[in-house]
């Protein structure tokens, strides 16, 4: 049996403390814990600064309508 690898990886990061404040407010506000919030943020940006790898499912693919 082969194992597939893990389809998410862990990182550590430091932020300038007013902005982990902001961080975690902005978390509570959405109810959720600031580490998925700093992850969904890191995810977005990524996937808007390489939209050729990530494209957006919810665009029109040319040819459809």
């Amino acid at each position: 049996m082969t194992e597939k690898a893990p389809s998410t990886k862990r990182t550590t990061i430091v932020l300038p403390a007013l902005v982990y404040e902001y961080l975690e407010r902005k978390a509570y506000e959405e109810g959720r814990a600031t580490a998925n919030l700093a992850a969904f943020a890191v995810e977005q940006f990524i996937r808007s600064s390489y939209p050729e790898v990530f494209p957006n499912p919810f665009e029109a693919k040319e040819g459809r309508k």
